[in-house]
């Protein structure tokens, strides 16, 4: 807050030069069941005041000037909507004497309001709505509700006489525009030399150590490296969610101007000390090499696009792991890179590879990895590895399970390691609990049913193969893909028929919707179709051109954003069949995987 904000007691920030700092999210954001972003806190008061409270007090102290307030609940109740917390509790009590903000059109989801409409919030001790896009109507109403005394005045001019004080503390109405401020304009100081180096030493300093066999790394001046895996080559994901877009997906190196990937600094490393390398995803080399590194781990994501049922990558990420078996097979030395938000079960990974360090997301300085894992030009040692874990690495992929790294832990190159023991490769969790899959490995997710549909009225559940349905028309069938019987062949012989997935607990994707979250399918054309086809969910229809134009015998990962569902029509808020393919003739495809993503290999338009 200081950093941010200057001294407690400052004033006139902006010509400090300060910013405005914000203590969020108030309260027990990280503390929802399940970690559940925008859930529901169920503890005590007493751990939601010694625990999540904690930090607030201090901040407070220190003159933090504004609070953002959380989507989330305690015990059921909205935060920003909970007049006991943010009143009685975070004003009174704490004597928090700045401006209360929501997040995101989060007085939308308190009881009883929308998005244009919540006098609940305010009255609860809000002062500031954040509604980017449904601030007119909000005026209107709230000028209305004032009136009319639901919102008493009183309430109103604190929430004011709140946000004037920030703004004359903040020197804002002295400071001019922001174009004639100091520093406006001066590009030169974006990406400067001595900010660079301070990202890359806290790439450096971050790095975590987890398995380093027969002394792998370093890797020696003069090898010849190949560097594989889908993130080796690919800033937007190291960098992760918040850059340049929302959930950070979308972006090419090119956006990232001086960066460097991971592929890059390793290039120059190995190759200044007389090396070579070579980049091939697949692993699919050339020239045999000396060792190989293998950058893989999580796509970007930011909030509830983030959370996870259990510890794990998701299935579609993990072909960097079949990468490593094939090069070990070979007899080829592999180092495994991991990119990622938060440490997850990879034992099967940690088992193959030689050596294991984990990146988290270093940025736009990927060179900081190579400082650590290449021999230098002068053949010393690079730096050593200082990063330690920030928190216990996971045995299995069970929130509650046991733990294989400790807090704290990590190797060192000087420090050497003991001889490793094989890990336990069983997840201990179903395949299906990853994430948002609805069907996997040629069947559906538990709860879920995959059903064929000759007509409206003509439906049939498919639980074993081989089966039929459709009067007969549509024949279903088990096929190979990644595994034995891992997806399901249909095929329509004549007239319009579908295939879906349903549940008896409809879900809720209002807030998946507010953002670039797919509907995922992994399918492959085996011949080609005879009429239109369409994917749908509820009563919105999204021409897939894309599969109607495949080229038969490929797999391939469609993505229709469900923006696109959400324009047609389709009730978000509540699906009970979030995918179903129709084909208006004779159509036969096979189907591997359904599930929410923000990645695919073809993503389909909205019309």
């Amino acid at each position: 807050v200081r950093g941010l904000q200057g001294p407690g007691s400052g004033t006139n920030l902006l010509a400090g030069p300060y910013v405005l700092a914000s203590t969020k999210h108030f309260l027990a954001d990280g503390g929802t069941h399940e970690g559940r972003d925008q859930g529901d806190a169920r503890i005590s008061e007493t751990e939601l005041r010694d625990i999540h409270g904690a930090p607030y007090v201090p901040a407070i102290e220190q003159g933090v000037a504004t609070v953002m307030v959380s989507f989330s609940s305690w015990n059921g109740t909205k935060m920003t909507g909970h007049k006991g917390m943010l009143t009685d509790v975070l004003k009174n009590r704490m004597n928090f004497g700045g401006f209360l903000v929501s997040d995101w059109n989060a007085h939308g989801q308190v009881e009883g309001c929308t998005n244009a409409s919540c006098p609940k919030a305010v009255n609860a001790g809000l002062d500031m709505y954040m509604a980017p896009d449904s601030w007119k109507p909000l005026w209107h109403s709230l000028v209305a509700q004032v009136k009319s005394g639901e919102v008493p005045m009183a309430r109103l001019d604190d929430a004011v006489a709140r946000i004037l004080r920030v703004k004359m503390r903040l020197g804002l109405f002295e400071a001019g525009k922001p174009s004639t401020r100091k520093y406006s304009g001066d590009w030169s100081l974006l990406g400067h030399a001595d900010h660079r180096a301070v990202a890359r030493d806290a790439v450096r300093k971050s790095l975590v150590l987890l398995k380093n066999n027969g002394s792998l790394l370093p890797v020696k001046a003069g090898a010849h490296v190949l560097v594989a895996g889908d993130a080796a080559d690919d800033i937007g994901r190291q960098s992760g969610g918040w850059t340049l877009t929302w959930q950070g997906t979308g972006v090419k190196n090119d956006q990232f101007p001086g960066a460097t990937s991971i592929w890059k600094g390793l290039h120059d490393a190995v190759t200044s000390t007389g090396g070579s390398a070579e980049l091939v995803a697949d692993g699919t080399f050339a020239k045999k090499p000396d060792v190989a590194i293998v950058v893989f781990g999580e796509t970007p994501y930011a909030e509830f696009q983030g959370d996870l049922k259990t510890l794990q990558l998701r299935p579609e990420l993990r072909k960097p792991y079949e990468t490593m078996k094939k090069l070990k097979a070979q007899g080829i030395p592999v180092v495994a890179v991991m990119v990622t938000g938060r440490p997850l079960f990879m034992n099967p990974e940690l088992n193959v590879a030689d050596a294991f360090v984990v990146a988290w997301l270093p940025g736009s300085e990927g060179a900081g990895i190579a400082d650590l894992l290449v021999q230098r030009k002068d053949r010393r040692a690079p730096y050593d590895f200082t990063g330690k874990l920030p928190v216990a690495w996971p045995a299995t992929a069970r929130a509650d399970g046991p733990t294989l790294f400790p807090f704290g832990y990590g190797l060192t190159l000087a420090g050497g390691a003991a001889p490793w023991k094989p890990l336990s490769e069983d997840s201990e969790v179903p395949a299906e609990d990853a994430g948002n899959v609805y069907f996997a490995g040629g069947v559906p997710a538990a709860s879920w049913s995959l059903q064929v549909y000759g007509d409206p009225a003509d439906s049939t559940r498919i639980t074993t193969v081989p089966a039929a349905a459709a009067s007969g028309r549509v024949r279903v069938t088990a096929v190979d893909h990644v595994v034995q019987e891992g997806a399901r062949r249909f095929a329509i012989d004549s007239g319009s028929a579908a295939v879906g997935l349903t549940t008896y607990a409809p879900l809720d994707l209002t807030r998946e919707t507010n953002g670039d979250v797919m509907l995922v399918a992994t399918l492959r054309v085996d011949a080609k179709p005879a009429g239109a086809v369409s994917f749908r969910m509820g009563n919105a229809a999204v021409r897939a051109t894309a599969v109607e134009g495949a080229k038969p015998g490929d797999w391939v990962s469609y993505g229709v954003p469900l923006k696109c569902f959400a324009k047609g029509g389709a009730n978000l808020g509540r699906v009970e069949a979030p995918f179903m393919l129709r084909s208006e003739g004779a159509f036969t495809f096979s189907l591997s995987r359904v599930a929410l993503g923000t990645a695919a290999d073809r993503v389909v338009a909205c019309p």
